[in-house]
Parts: structure tokens; C-alpha cells; sequence
């Protein structure tokens, strides 16, 4: 539990907000709403939660995530008319949680061969600093 918090914790401090916008104005235009709407423009505002995910694993899903959160906040948002900014904050969340461990799943599945060792180099046996040579006086 503890490596899953910690790749949790590195993955939240990545993002591109850019990859994020593009997936909410698709989904959008797939719901056939307006980019003028109030409801629209909160998906993307609150969107950018889900940013880390394009950072980390690339924009394709980022793109998919921005896609995913407008597709389930512009549906939901019709039935709890005032609670748009709670659904939004709430589906950001929701959307991380479970799309971060499906997407790592997904990547570890694709290319099984590749492990934490493979990302450290064994070649290095000591590693110091090299020390300056004195300065000469005159």
C-alpha cells in the first residue's frame, strides 16, 4: 500500500492542463453542448484535476481523462441542477482514483519485462564528489 501511495503522491505533482481542455471540449461537443455554457466551462476549470494524468502517462490520456470527466459531469449535472460545483470537484477525484491504477495496470500489462530495476544503472560502485583542485596563490 505504501509504493501505491507513493506513486500516487509523485503522479499528482505532474500535469498538462493543455491535453485535459482538449478532452473536455470533445466530450462537450459529443453531449452537443455549447463551450459558452456555465456548465462547460466549470468541467474545465475543474478538469485540470485530473491533469497529472496527461504528465504522467501522456497526452492521449490526458485527453481521454478530459473526455471521461465532461462526459460524466455534463450528464449528471442536468439531474442536481445547483450541485454542479460539488459534481465537479467530486468526479475529478472519483475519475483519478480510478483511472490511475487501470491505466498503470494497462501499462505494466503491455510491457511485462520492464520492473523498477530496469530504471538503475549497477555499474556505478562508489560515487563521490570530485573535489577541486586548490586554488593557486600569487
Amino acid at each position: 500500500m505504501k509504493k501505491f501511495m507513493d506513486e500516487f503522491k509523485a503522479f499528482a505533482m505532474r500535469g498538462n492542463v493543455l491535453d485535459m481542455a482538449v478532452g473536455v471540449v470533445i466530450g462537450g461537443v459529443f453531449m452537443h453542448f455549447d463551450i459558452n455554457q456555465s456548465s462547460v466551462q466549470l468541467a474545465l476549470l475543474f478538469g485540470t484535476t485530473l491533469a497529472p494524468i496527461s504528465g504522467y502517462f501522456g497526452w492521449p490520456f490526458g485527453v481521454l481523462a478530459g473526455f471521461l470527466h465532461s462526459s460524466v459531469v455534463l450528464y449528471t449535472g442536468t439531474p442536481v441542477a445547483g450541485m454542479n460545483l460539488y459534481n465537479n470537484g467530486f468526479s475529478g477525484g472519483l475519475l483519478a482514483i480510478v483511472l490511475y491504477p487501470i491505466i498503470s495496470e494497462a501499462i505494466r500489462h503491455h510491457r511485462p519485462g520492464l520492473q523498477d530495476r530496469d530504471y538503475f544503472d549497477d555499474t556505478i560502485e562508489h560515487d563521490e564528489p570530485l573535489v577541486p583542485p586548490p586554488a593557486r596563490r600569487k
